[in-house]
């Protein structure tokens, strides 16, 4: 029996180290935080270093759960740095491979339809790059697997727990609650068994997210209210305008052909996911994996099709949860088109289709494991914020730095190692005349600091500081940024 068991571990083992393999350097690379992850970890530093655990005088837009996990992270190891608030994603990408290999056994009774979608997602050059950030979404995207698991197998409760969980990193968890719920409804033969279903599936997730909303009431109502912040920040309020069409579509078939390897890949992969499933609904149209097909094939085009008509924002990242289904549809296919052949030449076939997948996906995904990610150009910009907030961390006490563009990196970089009681001003300005005017009011004769990136006009910006009699003058130049010296009048 131990022999048995040990044969059906190894390879889901073997997928998931080759994971670990794949993400691990980028948890240690040092690159410039993100905006939204200089945010997101600074929200973790106020709750684990900054006695402030529901933090109150910030402007939250997300709920909470990834900022405590975050904080756990922190204080586990003892400080609050880039590579410890990468960790808890790190996890949940490796727990993902873990739960799609059983989620893709339960939904097909198909260790090679296992072993394709975990070694697809083993190589995403996405989810890769994800692992290696403090963004909310790998969290979210482990927690929507799990509780499809859970709905998979018929435990309802803990389907429900997990979907609000999720709901808990990420309240756009909630697009999946309709998939979580469909996927565990497939089995379901008595029509009066799924009330009660949903009813254990319910009663946890509205606890969980009902929780959330009292954490958010606790604050205070001095405090953000997270969930109006978030529906302003995120919420779309249109349909796109036409010409929005072409480049919307462009940016999301480039997002999906990025987990593809290419968009050669996506072409090909996508071919035969698309050409194994139309061969299935004319073949075994009632068989119980073909429903699953048509299920998350339907989510996936339906998801894709509102993301491209409706204004979201248009990012990589709201395509990850998606990844791990699109592999299952792909490693289907492949699987589909092993099986056209004799039975003697299917494990071979299977064998060079794996191997296929690798030479397809591969490469990028070497380049990710490189620091050459879909992500990339969203860090390059800034370049130099660390360097820029060393040096600001040289300066006197109370120094006042004016700030329009990269308050919240300058909040996390220059809060990493300046003592509490040696605290700059840091300062936002919505326009160049408010700038001015505030600056003259001042009455802070000792010199004050202006930073700007080289990717932005900060010619109007300058030429209001000049006028209010500051003579800006370049002090210091880090990668994409000129740190300005202002001598008031």
């Amino acid at each position: 029996m131990k022999k048995a068991t040990a044969r059906r571990l190894w390879l889901p083992l073997l997928l998931i180290l080759f994971g670990v393999w794949v993400r691990e350097p980028l948890r240690w690379q040092e690159r410039p935080f993100h905006v939204d992850e200089a945010l997101y970890a600074t929200f973790a530093r106020q709750i684990s270093h900054e006695n402030d655990p529901l933090l109150i005088g910030s402007p939250v837009d997300k709920p909470p759960l990834t900022f405590y996990l975050t904080a756990f992270s922190f204080k586990l190891f003892t400080e609050p740095s880039a590579w410890a608030a990468r960790i808890p994603n790190f996890l949940a990408s490796i727990l993902s491979l873990a739960v799609l290999w059983v989620l893709a056994s339960h939904l097909y009774r198909d260790r090679a339809v296992a072993a394709l979608a975990t070694l697809f997602l083993a190589l995403s050059p996405s989810d890769a790059a994800l692992a290696g950030t403090a963004f909310t979404d790998p969290q979210a995207s482990w927690l929507v697997l799990l509780a499809c698991l859970a709905a998979a197998k018929h435990r309802w409760g803990w389907a429900g727990l997990c979907a609000g969980l999720a709901f808990a990193c990420k309240q756009s968890a909630a697009q999946f609650w309709p998939l979580i719920v469909v996927v565990g409804s497939v089995e379901i033969r008595q029509v009066l068994s799924l009330p009660h279903a949903l009813l254990r599936f319910t009663l946890p997730l509205l606890i969980v997210v009902g929780l959330i909303f009292m954490w958010g009431a606790a604050r205070g109502s001095d405090a953000s209210d997270w969930w109006a912040l978030g529906a302003a920040n995120n919420a779309p309020d249109r349909l796109i305008r036409s010409d929005e069409v072409a480049p919307r579509l462009a940016a999301w078939l480039r997002f999906t052909a990025e987990n593809t390897g290419s968009p050669i890949g996506l072409i090909g992969l996508g071919g035969i996911g698309s050409a194994a499933l139309a061969a299935r609904l004319v073949r075994t149209p009632r068989r119980r994996s073909t429903t699953v097909d048509v299920l998350l094939a339907t989510y996936i085009l339906g998801y894709l099709l509102i993301y491209w008509l409706v204004a979201f924002n248009v990012y990589n990242r709201y395509l990850h949860t998606l990844v791990p289904l699109i592999g299952l549809l792909i490693a289907r296919g492949m699987v589909g088109l092993a099986r056209l052949l004799p039975a003697e030449h299917r494990s071979r076939t299977l064998l060079l289709l794996a191997g296929a997948l690798i030479v397809v996906i591969g490469p990028t995904a070497l380049s990710a494991r490189e620091g050459d990610t879909p992500l990339r150009d969203e860090y390059e910009p800034y370049t130099g914020i660390a360097d820029v907030a060393t040096y600001l961390n040289t300066l006197p006490p109370g120094t006042i730095v004016y700030d329009h563009w990269l308050g919240w990196q300058l909040g996390w970089y220059t809060g990493q190692h300046r003592p509490r009681d040696m605290w700059l001003r840091l300062t936002y300005y919505p326009t160049p005349e408010a700038l001015a005017a505030d600056a003259r009011r001042q009455s802070d004769l000792q010199p004050r600091y202006f930073v700007a990136p080289d990717w932005v006009w900060t010619g109007p910006w300058l030429v209001a500081l000049n006028e209010a009699g500051f003579a800006p003058q370049p002090d210091a130049q880090f990668g994409h940024f000129t740190v300005y010296r202002l001598t008031p009048p």
